[in-house]
């Protein structure tokens, strides 16, 4: 829902009725509450009555928003995360330090609880409605009236203010005219109501004239809603709305169940009896969300009208509509009327009692802002010193862009727009500013950062001052400086140049694009790619809207804190938006931030290039394998893969950029767009959830496919599937992108998007297809279809552990120089899913995956059995192999786990019939003595799928009961049972989607229907799912499962079988069908299964049953890397000779050069990196003295990733070595060979011992480098003994003389010579703990 909102799109529209419809005097009514209060509690409880005494100025106290802790009388103004802002004790303003010392600047105790806005507390109360305000006061003054009499007393006054409010509003007070609150109302109700403007009269007629319906949902009586509701609309008001609520008593109105909350009818305004449900329009009282919402389906004749609802209190109107009941909502509030300080102009305080009529001098208005609270908005906390202070917005106001669509002053301001008008709603992609109409909080048009990066004005501003934490380290230049800079300022040096192919860089070494390409671009983003432009635009804009939310933090440690990645895939798109628009000194003055805080990160740039060389051979020994991946597939799974294409296409588009290196005929590549392409789902939304997944896909995939489309396939295919995808997003909800994810893909998409290719579909689109695939052992069919009604989607996975290449390249030992087992491989991202399947009719997911969650097998639509035979996560039920009890990952690399897999026995479609059979015996542990677990799917009809489990025992097997799981991350399921048959079903928009089950003697058990939460640390919440259990017979137990879409009436179902075949019958309203299923060991039998279907007969025969075949290694592999390893050896010797000369951050560089040459010979080692910092040190010395060192530097300086090369070629020979001798491989120190990304720390050698071989000159540098850390020890000892000498005799000096002398300024030299001695003594002492002397 992140598109405009307008009230034409809106079926339905409700209004609360205070301070919403009827508006109040806001002074008047204020005092008028107050006194209300106060009389009840002086004259019934005894409190002081100066209370009744309110001086003008006193209202100056009252500001929505403040929570009061009752503990101990404090009320506090809150930050958005929780933090005080501001506080009182009553009504005494608590100081900066005085709030320092009691709360902090963490959480305030109770926001956790306070910020779900689930329940009221007894600890605390919240003031957000202008009724409850005036008591703020009150409650302010009644606690520094006790702390006259005990200042530290607890307060237990919150119960007399309780029974304050029953006694003036209780349901009887109007009628009975009891109180002070009604009388006072009803006897002059022009002093405190005011009228109803004439245009939100003409608005509300214009709604109900266009065929609106209008709701009236109020807390207040009945009786007490008639006299308002006349006085402001007349006599006849009731004619404008539809449906009457009165004491709705919300929040529980929205949040209680309907028992618990049922609607009564009203008689002469007295509540009658309870109705089970709301079946027609009229003035009711109480009741609850969920009726009314039948209702309104039945009155609309939608499945989901849209309702809005306009109220004032965020509590009980808008966060219970929006998040109980998912209305949109409109916040009405005054506050938004101005931002300005209203000072009384008459101070003098007089008794209540002497007014007459409660009539007084003028104070402030509630909604005007308060000198003691400032703005409801924003508040400013102190920054660093010499900093300007810091704007953050308030827990209210954070409140206001959650839970409320937009927000207006009043009805009066939007009553004379058109009905189709679209307001900018709040949203996470839109400017903090939006969803605020007319116009944003005055507090928010300074030009001040927010502290949590938001700027006050729709654009972020340019002129504070950029913070700078590189203390040395270069300051790395962005993309538009480099382009329009330092293109015409660089001197044309030849020598410098890196040997780049297929580029002109403009003279410069490390331009990307030259001056010519960036107006190409700037000419194509007006033009072909203004849709992708236009969303870097939009990107760019939320960026600079909240900076901060996505600006890396200064901290080195604030960054490793998070997964870091999010910061890196937003500066993409942000840079690319500043090379199309350079105009725009926001996002360059962000662009040069973001990059100075990427800068300011330990080693950021110096070690950058160190690690490229690692990763190139990595990625060519990767390209290399995905040979053996026939079917274009990732084992990983469409969200995962995803991840992997978005790094393999950057890298494939780049080695032929600058190093012509072709990639884009590789055969994976060519059949990768049918990976992206058979696995959508009806409408373009969903992809199949295989592995751990999101709903689709985490990056892209539209930049994947343009790729596809330009570089391999060049049919415009993959520009039209893009489109699709593009058109279809989820806005909101599930299934739409992180921000750290939605924009990282953009930059890429724009310069891959070829235009001249056009949009053209697959030649088969609209035509629902079988597709296999042999490798990740997954069947689809029915992807990349419009959502229509009998356009359905099913898939079933029954495959090898991390697919059939890798499978095959571990266990046939394949790659021997370069694999070393599962140990090479991640497949902790896959799942326990051998034969395991989902469906959606319609293009609505019935059956879905489990999504990212843990990896146990019940997640998954498979089978469990019992007893255990071996250590189960869920004893007595043991489930696949590949199960892990203590890990958030697959369990894959040892024992079963390692030789897990799963097979696709057919997959074929016969004139519109799918039959798809599955073997997955060999997932689960041999010891439960399974002969055979046979899972067939029979999609008969768009809506009508056939399932059919057959358990296959050894005589000696233990097993005793299987259970099946079926899940839905969606929506709940619910029970049903027809004729003795159990069933479920879900609720859906277009109906309901059942299933139903027995097993092949005709019995059907009782499931278990529940929900499933995942444990903190998974990106999603869990599962709702049915789990059938079915008691096993020796040798054959067979399970029948039939599920059903919305438009099928199924009439009957029988089920009858024997040792070979099961044979099922299912008549509907239109069509009858009898399967007939040959599941045993027989081979003679020449088909699966046959099908007749209203007498057409469809056979399904052996013939076609899948055959699958093993790749064959890749010739000379070793080979093929090296040639083009060695395309980049110009290019890396120029790099070194360029960076290491300016490298800043020796001891970092040190140890990085050390963990990659970790494994090459220790003295060539430490000789490598002394000489590499010799010359570079000179270098820097010299400065520009000496430009000819850099030329002498290649041949001085060591070849770093020469080194590399005789390493890798050392690592693979003693694999070799290894797998001949079959010797176990210590996997911790082969893995850091690949992948040693981690912080390491290493041993010295200890000084004693010599390394054999090493030559004298060798020895000596190594004596040299382990006495020079002694030399200094010995000094810095020397210095601390002299210094703790030096200490106490002045200490015995002080003790002595000085303290007899009389001289005050001598004795005060003197300790603070002691003072300057004692910071020496200990920074020694600290330099000698470091030096270990």
């Amino acid at each position: 829902m992140a598109g405009p909102f307008s009230l034409a799109d809106c079926e339905v529209i409700g209004f609360d009725l205070d301070h919403t419809l009827c508006r109040y005097d806001l002074v008047a009514s204020s005092q008028l509450i107050y006194a209300s209060f106060a009389e009840y509690l002086v004259a019934e409880k005894g409190y002081d009555k100066e209370l009744l005494n309110v001086p003008l100025e006193s209202w100056d106290f009252c500001c929505k928003g403040l929570v009061m802790d009752m503990e101990d009388g404090n009320f506090l103004k809150l930050a958005q995360d929780g933090t005080v802002l501001r506080a009182s004790h009553g009504t005494k303003h608590l100081t900066s330090e005085e709030i320092l010392e009691k709360y902090g600047r963490r959480e305030w105790k109770h926001f956790k609880t306070m910020s779900g806005m689930v329940s009221r507390s007894a600890k605390y109360y919240v003031y957000d409605n202008y009724f409850d305000l005036p008591g703020a006061l009150l409650c302010a003054r009644i606690v520094d009236s006790l702390d006259q009499c005990n200042a530290s007393q607890k307060f237990d006054f919150w119960k007399d203010m309780v029974a304050a409010i029953q006694h003036n509003y209780r349901t009887s007070a109007f009628k009975e005219n009891c109180g002070i609150y009604f009388p006072e109302v009803k006897r002059n109700p022009d002093k405190y109501i005011q009228s109803c403007p004439e245009s939100v009269k003409k608005w509300l007629r214009k709604l109900k004239d266009s065929g609106k319906i209008l709701l009236l949902i109020t807390s207040s009586h009945s009786d007490y809603c008639r006299l308002l509701c006349e006085h402001i609309l007349g006599n006849d008001f009731a004619e404008l709305f539809d449906i009457v609520i009165t004491n709705a008593l919300k929040p529980g109105f929205f949040s209680q169940p309907p028992n618990q909350r049922p609607f009564r009818t009203l008689e002469n305004n007295e509540e009658q009896e309870a109705l089970l449900s709301l079946d027609k329009p009229g003035w009711y009282s109480q009741g609850n969300a969920r009726h009314l919402y039948e209702l309104l389906k039945k009155m609309t004749g939608k499945l989901e009208p849209k309702v809005v609802y306009f109220g004032d209190s965020m509590h009980s109107d808008i966060f219970s509509a929006h998040h109980y009941s998912h209305w949109e909502t409109v916040l009405i509030l005054e506050e938004l009327r101005g931002d300005t300080v209203l000072a009384p102009s008459e101070t003098e305080a007089e008794p209540l009692g002497k007014k007459g009529k409660y009539e007084g001098h003028h104070p402030k208005s509630l909604h005007a802002i308060s000198k003691q609270w400032g703005s409801y908005f924003v508040d400013t906390v102190a920054a660093a010193e010499d900093a300007a202070e810091t704007l953050v917005k308030t827990w209210p106001c954070k409140c206001v862009s959650s839970y409320s669509t937009i927000t207006i002053p009043s009805l009066e301001s939007i009553a004379d727009l058109p009905l189709d008008y679209r307001f900018t709603r709040f949203s996470s992609k839109n400017s903090i500013t939006a969803g605020y109409f007319p116009k944003p909080p005055r507090s928010f048009s300074a030009h001040r950062y927010f502290e949590d990066g938001s700027a006050g004005t729709e654009t972020w501003s340019s002129d504070v001052t950029m913070r700078t934490h590189t203390r040395g380290a270069p300051s790395v230049f962005f993309i538009h400086v480099i382009c329009l800079t330092l293109v015409y300022t660089t001197d044309d040096i030849p020598s410098t140049m890196v040997p780049f192919v297929n580029a002109n860089y403009d003279s410069y070494p490390m331009l990307y694009f030259s001056s010519g390409e960036i107006q190409d671009l700037r000419f194509k983003a007006a033009g072909t790619h203004q849709h992708i432009s236009a969303r870097l635009t939009e990107a760019v804009q939320t960026m600079l809207s909240n900076p901060f939310e996505y600006l890396p933090p200064w901290d080195p440690k604030d960054f490793s804190a998070r997964w870091n990645e999010i910061y890196g895939n937003n500066l993409g798109a942000l840079a690319m938006f500043c090379l199309l628009h350079p105009e725009n000194t926001e996002a360059i003055s962000m662009a040069k931030d973001y990059m100075e805080r990427m800068a300011a990160q330990p080693s950021y740039l110096q070690e950058a290039y160190v690690w490229t060389k690692q990763v190139l051979a990595i990625m060519e020994k990767s390209i290399v394998l995905l040979q053996e991946v026939t079917d274009g597939s990732l084992y990983e799974g469409v969200a995962y893969g995803s991840y992997t294409t978005r790094s393999l296409f950057q890298y494939m588009f780049l080695v032929q950029r600058h190093f012509d290196i072709n990639h884009f005929k590789h055969p994976w590549l060519k059949q990768h767009f049918a990976f992206m392409y058979r696995t959508v789902l009806p409408g373009f939304q969903r992809t199949v959830a295989i592995a751990d997944s999101n709903y689709n896909w985490f990056y892209g995939p539209e930049s994947q496919l343009v790729f596809l489309d330009k570089f391999v396939m060049r049919n415009g295919s993959g520009n039209w599937l893009a489109d699709q995808i593009r058109r279809n997003r989820v806005l909101e909800g599930p299934g739409t992108p992180s921000k750290g994810q939605r924009w990282c893909t953009l930059h890429t998409e724009f310069l891959w998007y070829d235009a001249s290719l056009g949009l053209v579909p697959p030649p088969d689109y609209g035509i629902p297809k079988l597709h296999y695939f042999e490798d990740w052992g997954v069947v689809t069919y029915g992807s990349a279809l419009p959502a229509e009604v009998n356009r359905p989607f099913l898939s079933f996975k029954s495959g090898k552990l991390g697919g059939r290449a890798i499978f095959d390249i571990v266990h046939r030992n394949k790659y021997k120089e370069w694999i070393k087992g599962w140990r090479n491989f991640n497949a902790g991202h896959e799942h326990p899913d051998q034969n395991s399947f989902t469906f959606a009719p319609n293009g609505v997911p019935f059956v879905t995956e489990a999504l990212y969650g843990p990896k146990y097998t019940f997640l998954n639509n498979v089978l469990m059995f019992a007893p255990a035979v071996s250590k189960s996560c869920f004893y007595p039920w043991e489930g696949q192999v590949t199960e892990d009890c203590s890990s958030k990952w697959l369990k894959y690399k040892y024992d079963l786990a390692a030789d897990c897999q799963g097979r696709v026995v057919a997959a074929m479609e016969r004139g519109g019939i799918v039959f798809v059979r599955g073997e997955g015996v060999g997932a689960y542990n041999p010891k439960l003595k399974l002969k055979s677990l046979q899972r067939n799917l029979l999609l008969l009809h768009p809506q009508l799928l056939l399932l059919v489990d057959q358990i296959h025992l050894y005589e000696d097997s233990p097993l005793e009961a299987a259970t099946s799981f079926f899940h839905n991350v969606d929506v709940p399921f619910e029970e049903t049972v027809i004729d003795d048959v159990h069933g479920a079903f879900i609720r859906q928009r277009d109906g309901l989607y059942k299933m139903y089950w027995m097993d092949d003697t005709g019995n059907s058990e009782k499931a278990v229907v529940a929900s499933r939460m995942y444990p903190r640390g998974y990106p999603y919440n869990g599962t709702n799912y049915v789990n059938v259990t079915t008691h096993l017979r020796s040798p054959i137990t067979r399970a029948v499962y039939l599920f059903i879409g919305p438009s099928l009436d199924v009439q009957s179902f029988n089920v009858h079988g024997n040792s070979q075949q099961l044979d099922v019958f299912i008549t509907t309203g239109e069509h009858a069908y009898a399967a007939y299923l040959w599941t045993g060991e027989d081979k003679s039998h020449s088909v699966f299964a046959q099908v007749i279907a209203d007498r057409q007969k469809i056979l399904f025969e052996r013939t076609s049953a899948v055959r699958n075949a093993a790749a064959s290694e890749v010739r000379d592999y070793v080979g093929l890397v090296e040639q083009n390893l060695q395309h980049f050896k110009p290019v890396f010797q120029q790099l070194e000779k360029q960076i290491l000369s300016r490298v800043r951050n020796t001891d970092s560089f040190r140890k990085t050069a050390e963990r990659l040459l970790q494994f090459s010979d220790k003295r060539q080692t430490e000789e490598a990196i002394d000489r590499i910092f010799a010359i570079s040190q000179q270098q820097q010395d010299r400065g520009k003295r000496n430009r000819k060192v850099a030329k002498g530097f290649v041949d001085a300086g060591p070849d770093i990733f020469a080194q590399i090369e005789v390493n890798e070629r050392k690592v693979r020979q003693k694999a070799q070595t290894l797998a001949q001798k079959e010797l176990p491989v210590d996997e911790e120190e082969e893995m850091k060979d690949l992948l040693d990304f981690a912080d390491i720390t290493y041993r010295e050698h200890k000084n004693s011992i010599l390394i054999k071989g090493q030559s004298g000159l060798a020895q000596m540098l190594a004596t040299a480098r382990s006495s020079a850390p002694s030399v200094s020890a010995s000094y810095t000892r020397l210095f601390l003994i002299l210094n703790i000498v030096i200490f106490f005799v002045m200490l015995a000096m002080q003790l002595t003389w000085f303290q007899k002398a009389k001289s005050l300024h001598g004795q005060r030299c003197l300790y603070a010579v002691l003072l300057i001695d004692s910071c020496i003594l200990l920074w020694l002492y600290s330099s000698c703990s470091q030096s270990q002397c």
